[in-house]
């Protein structure tokens, strides 16, 4: 049943990018995305974020199972975060051991090492907030 599944999404994909696509058949895979990936369950729970003034945010596609992506810039420092709310990319545990929507937030650099990324609970917005100032912090 997946596999018949996924063959429909990998020939809905290649339908959609192709220059041929019509309105209709992107509408029609961003109909079936929103019903996957509960994007109006995630609307309303998703928390608010109040980012620092002076940190420029963009909002890019989400891709690789992740419902949201941003990317956080201050100084020319960028960090990447995105929410996985089905445990999909990685996973992370609540302190009851139950598995929970988390933002997952990394420092985008070429010229450094790779550095572990650090995970929060979707509504740990003051952690993942205290995580990026560290960052741009330490760049100063």
């Amino acid at each position: 049943m997946f596999d018949r599944c996924d063959k429909k999404i990998e020939a809905m994909l290649k339908r959609m990018f192709d220059e041929r696509t019509s309105n209709m058949d992107k509408h029609s895979l961003s109909a079936m995305t929103n019903d996957k990936f509960e994007w109006d369950k995630w609307r309303s729970e998703i928390p608010w974020i109040n980012f620092q003034s002076e940190w420029s945010v963009r909002v890019i596609p989400p891709f690789a199972a992740a419902v949201v992506r941003f990317i956080v810039r201050f100084n020319d420092i960028e960090i990447s975060v995105y929410l996985d709310c089905y445990n999909a990319l990685g996973l992370y545990y609540d302190d009851d051991g139950k598995l929970v929507p988390y933002w997952e937030a990394y420092l985008m650099s070429s010229d450094e090492k790779y550095q572990e990324p650090e995970r929060f609970a979707m509504h740990d917005t003051k952690g993942l907030l205290d995580y990026i100032k560290f960052e741009f912090d330490k760049k100063r």
